[in-house]
């Protein structure tokens, strides 16, 4: 296990492969096991990398009492942490949206972009929390209705990596005590 600092956030990564860099990142309620085929698949002709976001996988949670984190400031960390210049970033939802508001501040400077399932949220839509509250039942409704015994019984290893990906303690956590969004975010969308 690989771990660093961002922003004074104790953040878990892999790193396979050598060659130019590209980095995955993932989305909202995931983690950067998510992209576990591709990272396999990549890594023959490039130096991969995939890290937790905060409050994702195996990564710490920020404090209760602050804002959201900056997806975006947080990418620039590891980037900055990791010596990467010129990636390729591949993100999906939330980190697709990370990826955009990325090259925005940064015009050039990736190699490639590619962004995958990404939501666009209009101003005034309302936010999955103002819709209603997270309770157990809702929060581990997507680890128990929508996996099959059928899935259990015969395909056992992805049964285990599905719940890996979605059930991590420090995501359970922060969904259960959410941090209000931060404003520098909110304006870059």
């Amino acid at each position: 296990m690989s771990w660093t600092d961002l922003n004074g956030i104790d953040t878990y990564y892999v790193e396979a492969g050598s060659g130019p860099p590209m980095v995955f990142l993932h989305g909202m309620s995931s983690c950067g096991e998510a992209w576990w085929q591709q990272f396999e698949h990549f890594a023959g002709r490039f130096h991969v990398y995939a890290y937790d976001s905060v409050n994702h996988g195996h990564s710490a949670n920020s404090p209760r009492d602050e804002d959201e984190p900056d997806r975006t400031d947080e990418l620039e960390a590891f980037l900055t942490a990791m010596e990467i210049s010129r990636p390729i970033l591949a993100g999906n939802s939330m980190g697709g949206a990370t990826i955009l508001r990325w090259a925005a501040r940064h015009p050039g400077e990736a190699r490639a972009l590619v962004v995958s399932g990404m939501g666009i949220a209009e101003p005034g839509a309302p936010s999955f929390r103002t819709i209603a509250p997270i309770d157990d039942a809702t929060l581990f409704l997507p680890i128990g209705e929508s996996l099959t015994d059928r899935l259990r019984n015969e395909r056992p290893e992805m049964y285990e990596r599905y719940l890996r990906i979605r059930s991590t303690a420090t995501r359970l956590e922060y969904m259960r005590n959410p941090r209000p969004r931060n404003p520098r975010t909110l304006s870059e969308t």
